[in-house]
């Protein structure tokens, strides 16, 4: 696809989702995820974001507890981090869309409230991707490791790299020495994110989420043999260099 034909596809696809309603959200959820997961270019842009900020980071950033508020950072590298990561929360059911809406964008009533998400939110993430696709330089010679060249996880790596997932997955999920739940739910979220793209999308986003699961990992002593298998697997299969 042209650059033109992507910003048309995403405009249509943000478009949904101010024709939907709160219950029925989940459809544009999926649709517009898909599409950034099949479009090699906005991958890039993802794993580009991603090798500057964590989501984690931005999240803890964006929220007000005593406010009850979620604000938006002002770099476009920092939108599409964090609400590429809190669209698959929403996609993987780790976070209730309805319960963050109603909690956050307080509202006459529910539509009302959706709206406001969809304004402060979808809106500005729309203006961020389109942004940097448009700030995007030429593509460069594929390198021997680490390249853009649509290539898909083979199954055989895939198998292996799903077991050591689940295995990490029932770490966190019975260790009673984690004492922020928050922590949990986002360890949980970055472990599912990359079960799901392994399965139907190219090594540019799996590359993105793995530097989240490094990054976030990283003062996780549990879960160090896992991670450091996982990333060994990704080596060796040429996904991250």
């Amino acid at each position: 696809m042209t650059k033109d034909q992507i910003t048309m596809r995403l405009k249509t696809l943000i478009g949904e989702f101010f024709s939907s309603r709160i219950i029925l959200v989940s459809a544009p959820i999926s649709n517009l995820l898909k599409f950034i997961t099949n479009t090699p270019e906005l991958c890039s842009i993802i794993y580009s974001a991603a090798d500057i900020t964590s989501y984690d980071k931005e999240f803890a950033l964006a929220i007000s507890e005593s406010r009850n508020t979620f604000k938006l950072p002002r770099e476009a590298n920092r939108i599409v981090t964090l609400v590429t990561g809190l669209l698959y929360a929403f996609d993987t059911q780790l976070y209730s869309i309805v319960e963050f809406i109603s909690k956050r964008f307080p509202g006459i009533n529910n539509h009302q409230s959706y709206l406001q998400f969809c304004n402060s939110v979808l809106n500005p993430y729309h203006t961020a991707l389109v942004e940097l696709l448009a700030a995007k330089a030429k593509p460069k010679a594929p390198s021997a490791r680490g390249d853009t060249i649509i290539r898909h996880f083979p199954e055989k790596a895939r198998d292996e790299a799903l077991a050591w997932i689940k295995l990490l997955t029932s770490t966190v999920t019975a260790d009673n020495d984690i004492y922020d739940e928050r922590l949990r739910q986002e360890y949980i979220l970055l472990l599912r994110a990359m079960a799901r793209v392994l399965d139907d999308t190219e090594t540019t986003l799996i590359r993105a989420i793995w530097i989240g699961i490094r990054n976030t990992f990283a003062t996780y002593p549990n879960g160090t043999r896992a991670v450091n298998e996982l990333g060994d697997l990704l080596y060796n299969y040429e996904v991250i260099n």
